[in-house]
């Protein structure tokens, strides 16, 4: 008796559109985009490639209804693992890219990618495509906003000169200084208080101004643990002051960040040292 072959599962042949996956657009946002070019509710593709409405696509299944190989798809797409689904749930670091970008490339329906905190503005069209930017809505139009526009072109600079990880630490010590300056000051508003998008871009630029600032003298402070201890915290306060237009007096989260950097580094010379010794020690 021959054996009894198992019904194939899954879709068994491609649709009739098809859409190319962009670099790290998360999978629900590319089943989307190919639900819609093939005329499909996406609740209906999505039965297609996960087997229910509300299932998670299966890459192999997916692969052959977009008509791309599997491995196109892992190495484009987020969202296929466990832990990158966890990722997305619990993060907003997914945003659409620029509207008018994608439109050159007649592409209408939003296209939703992880997108690093430092890709805040598109040069180009000059929208606003960072930080609360959820919708294509939330693009909010540059023209008339120069320095924002000059912050994020300083932001991607600063993450090719100093790292991803160094940069975004050194603007969330940033946002402590803001909020400090804006309570010891009294000014009407906190800007981290407001969680509206145009407070966000309207802060944006001093938030760059002062990363940048610390990030050009982080290395001098920690260098030279001994000298101008008292001036550093002065000298910082008026290149934010000038870069800014503001005029803060306040040096006390100033004072407060140079001895972190001082501390960190002595802690770190520490361990080099230590760890020299034990190698001098065993040869």
């Amino acid at each position: 008796m021959a054996p009894v072959r198992a019904f194939p599962q899954g879709p068994q042949r491609q649709l009739p559109k098809t859409v190319a996956p962009f670099l790290n657009e998360t999978v629900l946002s590319y089943v989307a985009r190919l639900a819609h070019a093939n005329h499909l509710a996406t609740a209906q593709l999505r039965r297609y490639v996960a087997g229910t409405a509300h299932g998670h696509p299966h890459p192999d299944w997916l692969a052959v209804a977009a008509g791309h190989p599997e491995r196109v798809l892992r190495a484009r797409l987020r969202g296929f693992a466990a832990n990158e689904r966890t990722y997305l749930n619990q993060t907003t670091s997914f945003r659409p890219l620029c509207r008018l970008c994608m439109a050159r490339r007649g592409i209408h329906e939003p296209v939703y990618c992880t997108l690093a905190p430092h890709i805040t503005a598109c040069q180009r069209h000059q929208l606003w495509i960072g930080p609360l930017a959820h919708t294509l809505d939330d693009q909010k139009c540059l023209h008339h906003q120069p320095r924002v526009l000059a912050a994020a072109r300083i932001h991607t600079q600063l993450v090719r000169r100093h790292g991803a990880a160094e940069v975004q630490s050194t603007v969330r010590q940033v946002r402590h200084f803001l909020s400090y300056w804006a309570n010891a000051e009294q000014l009407a508003i906190n800007p981290f208080e407001d969680n509206s998008l145009s407070a966000s871009i309207a802060v944006y630029p001093d938030l760059i101004e002062i990363a940048a600032t610390l990030a050009i003298h982080r290395q001098q402070i920690a260098q030279h643990p001994t000298r101008r201890r008292i001036a550093w915290p002065q000298l910082l306060l008026q290149k934010i002051n000038e870069r800014t237009g503001h005029a803060h007096t306040d040096i006390t989260p100033i004072e407060q960040w140079v001895h972190n950097q001082r501390l960190t580094a002595a802690i770190a010379g520490s361990a080099i040292r230590q760890f020299k010794i034990r190698a001098l020690s065993q040869t």
